[in-house]
C-alpha cells in the first residue's frame, strides 16, 4: 500500500486532519501486514486503498474519518474475526 497515496485520498474524500490520516494509515498498514483481510475477504482479495475508501464512504456521515475506519473494521469483524485489533 502506498501510504502517501492513501493519505491524499483520505484528505480528498473525507477532508480530515493529518493526525486522523496518520491514525488510519497506521492501522491500515497493520491490517495489510497481518494477512487477515485477505483471509476473510470473499475472494481472497488483497487490501486496497480503493476498497478502504469505498467501504469507509458507507459509514454514517456524521463520523470522522477514524470513526469511519472503525465502523468498517466493526463490519469486517462481525463473526469475531479479530478486526478490532485494527481500530484506530
Amino acid at each position: 500500500m502506498d501510504e502517501d497515496e492513501f493519505k491524499k485520498r483520505l484528505r480528498k474524500e473525507f477532508n480530515c486532519t493529518s493526525k486522523e490520516r496518520e491514525k488510519v494509515v497506521r492501522e491500515a498498514k497493520k491490517l495489510e501486514g497481518s494477512g487477515l483481510y485477505e483471509l476473510f475477504s470473499e475472494e481472497d482479495d488483497p487490501f486496497t486503498i480503493d476498497a478502504a475508501i469505498s467501504s469507509m464512504k458507507a459509514a454514517p456521515g456524521h463520523l470522522k474519518v477514524t470513526g469511519k475506519w472503525n465502523y468498517w473494521m466493526g463490519l469486517l469483524g462481525t463473526g469475531d474475526a479479530g478486526f478490532d485489533d485494527f481500530k484506530s
